[in-house]
């Protein structure tokens, strides 16, 4: 597959600000008429006269020769085993919404009115490049284990932690490429050849399906997020590492002056440091995997490069998510499953777009139940329904609007058939939002979880305070806060 001048000429005008074609045709010393050919793809200028017309732009076209063996297809140089529409890594399922799932190998309803294939094209080089600076940072690390693994040295199992924690970084522009590359695969069976001139009649190059574009859209979304998430986790890792060594300090201080002048030790000072160590040290395991393996070395394994990197990898995948979220397709695609999942809409750039991962939806409460975290939820339910078939676990604090008119009821649950809600003081509370009937009674049913393992009488709290909310942004707000709160497994 060729990629027309034409497109290039476009895209390059196109990211120069205020440039019109007729100063970018004075600029290049041709004509309005010949420029404005060349962008139609009425005529094919050569190689280096786009180059020529490019350098008057803010970008610059850069000719390079990219490794893409004869007998195989765009897909078949991505990962073998990723499947069409399911990621196999979970870190980027739950990111993505359930229409964009599929286990069949396509996506029902598609259709054809995503981007031209040699636009879609360009923007997959643009992952491809993503998807292998995100893949190498698992890569380095496992040299650096290797080395440190043959040299039996003790940092190896700090650097075996951070394997496995930073090993999703990646898999959602992975994703995004391999979707992007089978799209591209299928959709292309014969290509026009090359000429100098082009009929004015010549069929428009096939599009890309909206679902297909819309999944991997929302993979680089998924992509900024993981990166962004495992900054932050190393960045607390090494926030715990400096309170373990500052506790250790203390510590010891509080040793010698025990050893060497007991009268200047104040009472319990010895046994404060020796639980803030405590303290400290749990923590760093809490960070480790498993909660073993390097709580010694942790933060010392280059944690605070490695979270610049990614920072770095989520800035590059959000601004591609930006570039390619403003096309036609995607933004037809967003409207109308705003509809069904507002909050996942909100998560893509507004108010839940800081949560690393958007809120979980199910499809009904019963979904909801059986999901495994909420067990204990599920057993108070049946306890409850059995006494008092028409009773509720839900506490309901309000209700507010989605971009349909829809109304969703924000609630706060707590495993107890017994107790009041309020009443309820141990840290294990669920805070949901149900969807209620549309218009006419339709739809309804939904639920998100927006908190699990907070302290109902915080949330309810939290929730008074913000009971005058009635927009979707507001909720969002409300929703984030729920996040600030203190959780428990």
């Amino acid at each position: 597959m060729t990629v027309p001048a034409s497109l290039l000429l476009k895209m390059a005008r196109a990211r120069t600000e205020g440039l019109t074609q007729a100063r970018l045709a004075e600029a290049a010393d041709i004509s309005p008429a010949a420029l404005n050919r060349y962008e139609n793809g009425l005529r094919e200028p050569s190689l280096a006269e786009v180059q020529r017309i490019v350098g008057h732009t803010d970008v610059r076209l850069v000719p390079a020769l990219r490794r893409e063996p004869r007998s195989r297809g765009i897909a078949d140089l991505e990962l073998p085993d990723a499947s069409p529409y399911a990621p196999d890594e979970r870190a980027v399922e739950m990111r993505l919404p359930a229409e964009l799932l599929s286990r069949n190998g396509s996506l029902p309803g598609d259709d054809d009115n995503g981007p031209l294939l040699p636009e879609a094209l360009l923007h997959l080089y643009a992952i491809q490049d993503l998807a292998r600076d995100a893949r190498q940072v698992a890569g380095r690390l496992q040299l650096a284990w290797r080395e440190e693994h043959e040299k039996q040295s003790a940092i190896e199992e700090r650097y075996r932690d951070l394997i496995h924690q930073l090993q999703p970084v990646g898999y959602g522009a992975c994703q995004a490429d391999a979707v992007l590359a089978r799209a591209i695969d299928d959709r292309h069976d014969t290509e026009e050849r090359p000429g100098r001139r082009r009929a004015r009649s010549a069929p428009e190059p096939a599009r890309l399906g909206t679902l297909a574009w819309a999944h991997v859209v929302c993979c680089l979304r998924a992509e900024a997020a993981l990166c962004a998430e495992r900054a932050a986790l190393l960045r607390g890792a090494l926030t715990a590492a400096e309170r373990q060594s500052a506790a250790r300090a203390r510590l010891e201080a509080a040793q010698e002056r025990a050893r060497t002048a007991p009268d200047r030790l104040e009472e319990g000072e010895l046994e404060a440091a020796r639980e803030e160590l405590d303290q400290a040290h749990q923590r760093c395991r809490d960070l480790c995997w498993g909660g073993v393996g390097g709580v010694r070395r942790i933060g010392q394994a280059g944690e605070r490069y490695l979270a610049i990197e990614l920072d770095q990898l989520a800035q590059r995948a959000r601004a591609l998510f930006d570039e390619l979220a403003t096309t036609p397709a995607f933004t037809a695609w967003r409207a109308r499953h705003a509809s069904a999942d507002p909050l996942y809409d909100l998560w893509l750039d507004g108010g839940l777009s800081l949560w690393h991962a958007p809120p979980a939806l199910y499809p009904d409460t019963e979904a909801f139940y059986a999901a495994w975290e909420h067990r204990d939820l599920a057993a108070a339910r049946k306890e409850l329904l059995e006494r008092h078939p028409r009773a509720s676990l839900a506490s309901v604090e309000g209700t507010f609007p989605d971009q349909t008119g829809g109304q969703w009821a924000l609630s706060i649950q707590v495993p107890s058939a017994t107790v009041c809600n309020d009443d309820w003081t141990e840290p294990t509370a669920v805070v949901t939002a149900l969807q209620m009937a549309g218009r006419g009674g339709q739809g309804g049913g939904a639920v998100y979880m927006l908190a699990r393992g907070v302290d109902a009488r915080q949330a309810g709290a939290l929730m008074d305070q913000m009971r005058g909310a009635k927009t979707l942004d507001q909720i969002g707000e409300v929703a984030a806060r729920l996040r600030t709160l203190p959780t428990h497994p």
